[in-house]
């Protein structure tokens, strides 16, 4: 589907985070409901699902279909990673700094930090994948 630029992309968008959100949110409310009852849990489990599969439709809409192919979808892992501890985390984190929260500026910048873990890990396996030598893909930064 070509809608490149539209309205409509920047609300399926949207629609995959506010779902991807929700189903984290729905994820801890489980756990402590959970820890009352297990019936208390079920209604959250069956709102998980709905988001999930509401997520993966969204997700394959945006990608014109599902993601063929693990090489692929490490590739797509990768470029993640690399672009929340290059970009994403660590502007929250100067953000926050800038504002005061110290606090949260360190965690940030601790979740930027585990994001470049991922991205150097993402980076040995494609590697691997291509048969490169295996250094850790953060050369460039």
């Amino acid at each position: 589907m070509e809608f490149e630029g539209s309205r409509t992309r920047e609300n399926l968008q949207v629609a995959l985070a506010g779902e991807s959100q929700n189903l984290t949110i729905l994820r801890q409310l489980k756990k402590h409901s959970k820890a009352v009852s297990r019936e208390a849990a079920a209604p959250f489990e069956e709102a998980m699902n709905q988001s999930k599969d509401l997520a993966r439709q969204w997700f394959e809409v945006l990608n014109d279909g599902p993601v063929n192919g693990s090489l692929a979808s490490l590739h797509e892992a990768a470029k993640r990673a690399d672009d929340q501890w290059t970009a994403l985390y660590h502007e929250f984190a100067a953000a926050a700094r800038e504002e005061g929260f110290e606090q949260l500026a360190g965690q940030f910048a601790e979740a930027s930090a585990r994001h470049k873990d991922l991205a150097a890990g993402h980076a040995r396996w494609l590697d691997q994948a291509h048969g490169q030598p295996h250094g850790d893909g953060t050369e460039s930064r």
